[in-house]
């Protein structure tokens, strides 16, 4: 009896050899591909690594020239099979031919499932009809590895036909997509805009998520402090009226709070509580800690595979939070006492009883991420030697006791005026201590008396503060997001954050849109706004669900999602001409001068125009204006920065300059009075897009003979008007709203 045993890559194939041979397997490299052959029960075994697909989904070539293709025509047309892997297909074909029994161990999930069937398709063509059998597995330990072996299954093809139909879903949606948009916009070769089913609607978040901040209105608010004491023991309250929206009213609060010497404590609560341990480790549980502590999603995930692959954790792509009742617990922290966190897990081993927490969610396919062996923090890179102790902690955790905690409040009357205290101070730190990336804030509140008193320290001058817009996504908690409106899956969501880098769409730690992605995103909201929402993508990750058990066919998934892609594409054909023209206007918001001397030239004389109004512009975040002087904004707002210590982003474009000059000309707006001067300077902008729905405002300074216009949303109009004569900077209001594309000045 002779089995061929397939894996997902070779780490996995000498893992598994070692262990199923005891070490003793001989090594061979058929086309340059190690092959391992040892005997074992009377059986002899031959195990091969593949590269993860071996087979590629690809257009016929008839269809890859991008202009001369009818995108209808390429949405329904049926991909092909290209062998990406030909030194692996090569070695299949030839170490197959004595073979009497395939036995495939590829991860088991989807994808798995589907590399695994690709190489039965390449056998197939030179020994059809083989008995196959599956060995599924979550860790690549002897135990595990054995046990997989010892107990063989059938394939999943249900699983893999989901795969597999989300690889045709998906090479028909960013094909077509991205080849309109490209065409539309002029960008070819390597400047190729990227569009995708799981791709866009996630950039769409990001891109809502950094409107909600441009577009925040900041609200000023005091709150009111009192400084108190009880027994040598000072602690803080604040006034129970909470924010302040009126200066005169908190300093009104403040006054009657001040002179009294005590405060009568009008109520009290004090209480123990215990709080549970975190539940064990999924997918995205993982990648969230993993972003917290300074890891990008893709290279956690990178990681935890590679740890996986070398025995150390378990298989970490998994929605599961309950430990299967088979995982013996104690044997786990029995192999952690040899490692750095020895003692932490001896601790836990010297409970009376060792019961884990659980989670809400409990799947069959793989367990929570966890420890499977022991590492060695010296052996290990520093990147990895993290990631599997913020593995270890985690699981340690879910095993310790409920840490307690003391909290208390009080309630004080202050002259009539009611001010609130907290307290919060760990007893017991419990789970806390072998888990220590979620902090526990203390704070003092001394034990009261219902009834009591106590001595009245201090009550200052109100603070002052601003309200503060929501904060940009890390890949943390967007990835989270991403599992709410079902976008991806748990193996696909960090690959997914990644590409948006890699396509420049995004940047920073904290996920922030680019002028590229922002126009993307956009263009893609006015003319096919269906692409950007969750709901589309979300319908057809459920009916790939439905694949994976049965319910549905994949051919009938595959027509649907073809039907919704012609019905977006044939939108999107009636409006090229209208996306092009916008993206031509400069879409990706660049400043083009000529040469660096010019724009040296026409910032140093930018720099007596009026600044006043950039930092109106910077105050409230507005989004669009231009100066009408030519580069008045991106001057003054760049001194208007660096003086208030933020930084900006300026999105370049204008609006037309023939109606603006002829509007604004006979007020003086241009230096010397000239439509010429202002022509000279618009061969320096590019145009994109209007302004619809903006009320438009222009700043005007006499003294220099400069104007700025800026489009103000409506509801920040009352407010914008009130600053500006704060300020004493004149308005003069525009009646009608102008085409064009204004300036972005993000905080």
């Amino acid at each position: 009896m002779r089995r061929l045993v397939i894996t997902e890559k070779n780490n996995t194939a000498v893992r598994i050899a070692v262990i199923l041979s005891g070490g003793s397997m001989q090594r061979s490299y058929p086309n340059r591909v190690p092959v391992f052959d040892f005997s074992r029960d009377g059986v002899d075994y031959r195990v091969i690594g593949l590269r993860g697909h071996i087979l590629n989904l690809d257009y016929p070539d008839a269809m890859n020239d991008w202009e001369g293709t009818d995108l209808r025509d390429l949405v329904r047309a049926e991909p092909v099979k290209r062998v990406v892997a030909t030194n692996i297909v090569a070695s299949l074909r030839e170490v197959c031919r004595d073979i009497d029994e395939i036995i495939v161990a590829t991860d088991f999930d989807r994808e798995g499932e589907l590399i695994g069937t690709e190489a039965l398709e390449v056998i197939a063509e030179v020994r059809p009809g083989l008995p196959i059998k599956r060995a599924r597995y979550s860790a690549l330990t002897k135990s595990e590895i054995e046990g997989a072996f010892g107990a063989l299954v059938e394939m999943d093809y249900p699983l893999a036909l989901a795969a597999a139909s989300r690889q045709v879903i998906d090479l028909g949606w960013g094909a077509a997509l991205t080849r309109f948009i490209s065409l539309a916009a002029n960008q070819r070769g390597r400047d190729f805009l990227s569009v995708g089913r799981v791709q866009s609607p996630t950039l769409a978040l990001i891109v809502d998520r950094e409107r909600e901040i441009v577009e925040f209105v900041p609200k000023d608010y005091w709150t009111v402090h009192a400084t108190f004491e009880k027994d040598g023991t000072e602690f803080e309250g604040r006034h129970a009226h909470g924010q302040f929206w009126n200066e005169a009213e908190a300093n009104a609060a403040r006054d009657r709070a001040t002179g009294a010497p005590t405060a009568a404590v009008t109520a009290y609560r004090g209480e123990v509580k215990e709080e549970r341990p975190p539940v064990p480790y999924s997918t995205t549980l993982f990648l969230g800690d993993a972003t917290r502590i300074g890891f990008a999603a893709a290279h956690a995930m990178d990681v935890a595979e590679s740890l996986y692959q070398s025995g150390l954790i378990s298989y970490p792509r998994t929605d599961n939070t309950v430990y299967p009742g088979s995982l013996s617990l104690r044997g786990i922290l029995e192999k952690l006492k040899d490692t750095e966190l020895g003692r932490e897990a001896a601790e836990i081993l010297a409970q009376p009883s060792i019961r884990a927490t659980r989670g809400r969610t409990e799947t069959t396919d793989h367990p929570p991420i966890y420890p499977v062996g022991a590492a060695v923090k010296s052996k290990l890179r520093p990147d990895h030697w993290r990631i599997y102790e913020l593995v270890t902690r985690r699981f340690l955790a879910t095993l310790a006791p409920n840490a307690k905690a003391h909290d208390s409040g009080a309630t004080l009357d202050v002259n009539g005026q009611m001010f609130e205290a907290s307290g919060y101070r760990v007893l017991e730190p419990g789970w806390r201590k072998y888990f220590t990336l979620y902090e526990a804030r203390e704070s003092t509140l001394p034990e009261l008396v219902q009834g009591g008193s106590v001595a009245v320290k201090d009550v200052p001058p109100p603070r002052h503060d601003r309200t503060r817009p929501p904060n940009r996504y890390s890949q943390g908690a967007l990835i989270q997001e991403m599992e709410r409106l079902q976008l991806g899956t748990k193996s696909t969501r960090h690959d997914i954050i990644q590409k948006l880098y890699d396509r420049k769409y995004v940047e920073g730690k904290v996920l922030q849109p680019t002028e590229t992605g922002m126009a993307v995103t956009e263009a893609l909201e006015i003319h096919a706004e269906k692409i950007t929402q969750p709901e589309m993508t979300a319908l057809l990750e459920k009916d790939m669900d439905e694949i994976a058990r049965g319910i549905k066919e994949q051919s009938a998934v595959i027509r649907e999602s073809q039907d919704m892609l012609v019905e977006v594409i044939e939108v999107l054909l009636s409006k090229k001409e209208e996306i092009g023209k916008a993206w031509e206007g400069g879409g990706r918001g660049e400043l083009a001068l000529a040469s660096p001397d010019e724009e040296a030239e026409v910032v140093a004389w930018m720099k007596g125009l009026n600044k006043t109004a950039s930092l109106l512009a910077l105050e409230f975040g507005l989004r669009g204006g231009t100066d009408i002087t030519g580069f008045g904004l991106l001057g003054h707002a760049r001194e208007a920065a660096e003086g208030a210590g933020v930084g900006l982003r300026i999105r370049f474009a204008a609006v037309p300059f023939t109606s603006a000059a002829r509007k604004f000309g006979e007020a003086g707006a241009f230096p010397g009075g000239s439509l010429d001067n202002q022509e000279f300077f618009s061969p320096y902008v590019r145009f994109a897009g209007n302004l619809e729905g903006w009320e438009q405002t222009l700043l005007f300074d006499a003294q220099t003979s400069g104007g700025l216009l800026l489009a103000v949303p409506a509801p920040k109009a009352a407010a914008f008007a009130a600053r500006a004569a704060e300020l004493k900077q004149p308005i003069w209001e525009i009646g009608e709203v102008l085409e064009g594309e204004g300036i972005e000045v993000v905080k």
